[in-house]
Parts: C-alpha cells; sequence; structure tokens
C-alpha cells in the first residue's frame, strides 16, 4: 500500500466520498470516517503510485463534475484571472482587503469607489468605460438583452457562462478575457 505523506489524498477521499453523504450524523468525525472511506476503496486505487493518477481514479468512479469548457479557454493568463475573479481570489482591493493583505489598506478602489470588488471591476468602474463598452458590445451580440439583466445575473453569465449554451459561453469567456487583458488591472507593477 503507498502512503503519502501529505493529507491531499484524505482530502481527496473525503471530499469525493464523505461529502456526499449527510454531514448530519454526530457519530461520523473525519478522520474515522476517511479511514473507513479508505478501506473501502479497491486495492488499485491505494497503490497507485501517485497523487495525480490517484486523484484521477477517485473523481472518475465517483462522478466528479468534468468543469465547463469555458472555465479553461484561452490564454493561460486571461483564465487566470476570470478563475481568480469567480472565485473572489483576484488583486482587486476588497479581495486582498479581505485576506487582509498588509499592503491593502482599504477595499477602495483608485476611481474613489469604496470597493473594488468583482461587480466594481467588470461592470461600473469609471476608469475601464471604454473596455467595458466593447466587452458590453460583444456580449450583445449573443445577448441582446444583456442591458436589461440584473447585475448579478450578468456577473453570472460573464463569469460561470449561467443560462449559456457551451459555445456562447465560450465566447462570452472569450469576451471578458479581452477586457481584461485590455484594462491591464491585473498586469505586473513596472
Amino acid at each position: 500500500m503507498t502512503i503519502w505523506p501529505n493529507t491531499y489524498i484524505q482530502i481527496t477521499i473525503h471530499v469525493a466520498l464523505h461529502c456526499r453523504r449527510h454531514l448530519t450524523e454526530s457519530s461520523a468525525s473525519y478522520i474515522p470516517a476517511t479511514i473507513s472511506l479508505w478501506n473501502q476503496l479497491p486495492e488499485s486505487f491505494k497503490n497507485t503510485p501517485s497523487h495525480r493518477e490517484f486523484a484521477r481514479l477517485v473523481w472518475q468512479r465517483f462522478g466528479a463534475p468534468e468543469p465547463p469548457t469555458l472555465f479553461s479557454v484561452g490564454q493561460k493568463s486571461e483564465n487566470m484571472h476570470h478563475t481568480r475573479l469567480r472565485v473572489g481570489l483576484s488583486t482587486l482591493h476588497a479581495h486582498l482587503f479581505k485576506i487582509q493583505h498588509p499592503n491593502t489598506p482599504s477595499p477602495s478602489c483608485t476611481c474613489g469607489h469604496l470597493t473594488e470588488d468583482t461587480n466594481h471591476f467588470i461592470l461600473r468602474c469609471p476608469l475601464y468605460n471604454n473596455q467595458r463598452q466593447q466587452l458590453l458590445r460583444s456580449v450583445r451580440t449573443i445577448l441582446p438583452g444583456f442591458d436589461n439583466l440584473t447585475s448579478n445575473s450578468k456577473l453570472d453569465i460573464l463569469l460561470f457562462g449561467k443560462t449559456m449554451n457551451e459555445n456562447d459561453g465560450i465566447c462570452i469567456a472569450q469576451y471578458l478575457h479581452t477586457y481584461i487583458h485590455h484594462t491591464h488591472r491585473f498586469d505586473p507593477p513596472p
């Protein structure tokens, strides 16, 4: 049996198997539950020589969802920023302030708005009006009624491709990537 020195495998097993069960069972603590789940795995899984292969087998066997194609489309840097915006872990001031980054004394935007969050950056910041107008023109070619949606619905479409078919979602992701690139907001300092 292969034993790895970190907890990655236990977490993978726990998430793949245990979290699907009802978490209201008071007798199920993390370590005994994880050991029990490990013991239920086929020997071929337990003897897998690498973390990556083990995780692939577990996720494949227990039905991990495949991420939408639009989550991995385009250039790596824009896709990375898209993902960071999606999960709220970008270098926007509100995101850095939330994690108490030492060089971010406030969540405010350089435009003067109180909070530089994902909503502000993509939909409102006056510093990026020209880039935003191009983004919105492009999105309207696919969704003519986009302007009539709520801010939350707009972000769901731009960040997650919600309510979109795959091809349209990919196009919109590429439009957002172009916006991100042209704002230069996430460029490293000179």
